[in-house]
Parts: C-alpha cells; sequence; structure tokens
C-alpha cells in the first residue's frame, strides 16, 4: 500500500513537471529574449569648412575672330577634393595620409583632432601642387574605407582680376594724395591728408596678401580629409526576461492548470468506480429479471 501511494506521488510530481516545463517552453516561443548584435560604432561624418583658399593657375587660349591665333591668358581657378573614409587601423591610417601627402609634396594647412580611443576623427586640409592633385587623391582614397568623395573646381579669374583693378586704383589714389603732400596746407588739412594716406597703404597691404594667394610661386589646390574610427558594439536587440520570472509565470500557470486536471481524472476516475459498483449490484436484479420472465412464459402447450 505504502509503495502504491509513493508511485502515485511520483506519477503526479512528474506529470506536474512536465506541463511546467512545456509552459516554460511555450514562453520562450511566445516572447522570445533579445537576439544579440554587433553594429558599428562611429562619430559623425560630417566634413568640416576651411577658410584658408588656395588658388592655381593655367593658360587658356581665346580663339579670336577671323584667321588669326587666338590669345593666351591666365586662368586662376580654386579647385578642392573633400575625402572622407572610416577605418578600424586609426593610427596606422593615418600615418599612411601623412606619408603620402608628404609623397605628393602636400603642406598641411589645418589639423583637428577630437574623440577618445574608439571614436576618434582626423580632420587635415592639405594644399598640394596642382601637378600632383589627382595622384594624391587616388592614393588617398587607398586608405580606410572611402565613404564620399567630391572634387569642386571653380574659376576665380573675375575675383583675381578685381583685385588687380583695385590695387591699380589705389595705387593711383595713393600717387595723386602724394603730390598734394607738396601743396601747403593747414595742419587739419595736412593730418586729414596722412590718415587718408595711412588708410590706403593699410588697403594696399590687405590686397597684397589676397594677391599672394594668387602667385604662380604659391599655387596650390586643396584636399580635404576626414578619418574617421570604426568600431563594433554587441547589443540586445529587444526586451530580456530572465529565467527566474519565466519559471515564476510557469509555476502560476501550471498549478491552477494541473489542479483542474487532476481533479477532472479523480472525477472521472471516482464516476468510474460508480458506475462499477452499481453495475455489480444491478446485474443480480436482472439475472431474476431475466428468470421471472422465463417462469411467465413456460413451456409450449403440446397440439391435439
Amino acid at each position: 500500500m505504502r509503495s502504491s501511494v509513493i508511485r502515485g506521488l511520483i506519477w503526479i510530481t512528474l506529470g506536474f513537471v512536465t506541463l511546467w516545463g512545456l509552459r516554460l517552453g511555450v514562453g520562450y516561443l511566445e516572447q522570445p529574449n533579445g537576439r544579440a548584435t554587433t553594429v558599428p560604432s562611429r562619430a559623425d561624418d560630417d566634413g568640416f569648412e576651411l577658410t584658408k583658399r588656395n588658388y592655381a593657375s593655367t593658360k587658356v587660349v581665346r580663339q579670336g575672330g577671323g584667321t588669326g591665333a587666338g590669345a593666351a591668358m591666365d586662368q586662376k581657378y580654386e579647385r578642392v577634393a573633400d575625402l572622407r573614409a572610416r577605418t578600424r587601423g586609426f593610427d596606422a591610417d593615418e600615418a599612411s595620409l601623412r606619408r603620402t601627402a608628404a609623397e605628393h609634396g602636400g603642406v598641411v594647412q589645418l589639423e583637428h583632432k577630437r574623440g577618445l580611443a574608439g571614436a576618434r576623427v582626423l580632420q587635415l586640409a592639405v594644399g598640394v601642387p596642382p601637378e600632383q592633385f589627382d595622384g594624391f587623391v587616388t592614393a588617398a582614397r587607398a586608405i580606410g574605407v572611402a565613404t564620399h568623395l567630391t572634387i569642386d573646381k571653380q574659376d576665380r579669374t573675375n575675383a583675381w582680376r578685381e583685385l588687380e583693378a583695385k590695387r591699380a586704383t589705389l595705387e593711383t589714389t595713393r600717387a595723386s594724395l602724394a603730390e598734394l603732400k607738396r601743396v601747403p596746407g593747414t595742419i587739419a588739412e595736412r593730418t586729414a591728408l596722412e590718415d587718408r594716406l595711412l588708410d590706403l597703404e593699410d588697403q594696399l597691404r590687405s590686397l597684397g596678401v589676397s594677391l599672394g594667394d594668387f602667385d604662380q610661386v604659391n599655387e596650390l589646390c586643396t584636399v580635404k580629409l576626414t578619418l574617421l574610427e570604426e568600431t563594433t558594439t554587441r547589443i540586445t536587440v529587444g526586451p530580456t526576461i530572465p529565467l527566474w520570472r519565466r519559471a515564476r509565470v510557469a509555476f502560476e500557470w501550471t498549478v491552477p492548470i494541473y489542479l483542474r486536471l487532476c481533479g477532472a481524472l479523480l472525477s472521472g476516475v471516482l464516476f468510474a468506480l460508480i458506475a462499477a459498483v452499481v453495475a455489480e449490484r444491478v446485474r443480480p436484479w436482472g439475472k431474476l429479471a431475466a428468470r421471472v420472465e422465463t417462469g411467465r412464459e413456460g413451456p409450449a402447450e403440446p397440439a391435439r
């Protein structure tokens, strides 16, 4: 008897654990945990502006009327390349960029570095000779993974001519004012004349600096380089439900369901037992009724 009770308890426990395990598995199917994924992490890929202007010149043949040969003229232009790249070997690629710039005769005109390890950004503005421009851009594109490249060329001939004309006008005005210094006048007039001459000298110096950028000696083209350090970050996408919470929810669901199943099973067994007992009780009465029915019918009368 005792062993039967123990076996019954074991079967009841196994049934409960099985149902609880099934409910736990269904919970993972209905609401799986967030999956881990790897995403790249890097700084913003924004360019930068350079206030320093570099200019270059070239000879352009302008065709004249008739059959005469065209006249050669100087064209001043500004050529700027904006190259952006990302890399996971930041230090090595930075050294490669600097070495490549030096090999192509480049001059670093602006340098800006920001960020900590894993998210560093290097911005370089390199002035290179016009004949080295295309080669330097091609070599720089091979460093890291290029993500952006623009090359702009703008004609600056009119701006150069305007500066030349303005300088000629200022020099003429200065010469005229210098002649006026020889004419006698009051102290106030001479003071005003000196102030005007000083102002003209300042304007001429500023123009000289601006025109110096157009000199063939200073001819350069600009290459703006942006190098972004890229790393990978492992993140979890979606919610993560801890195991203890899943186990508790499965337990809270299993207890009432299992009790109902056990109750239904016990009710069925009890009903079967009662039906069996009733059947055993009713069986003798059925036999007796059959005998009585047989006795009433009696033997058949013989024919006369």
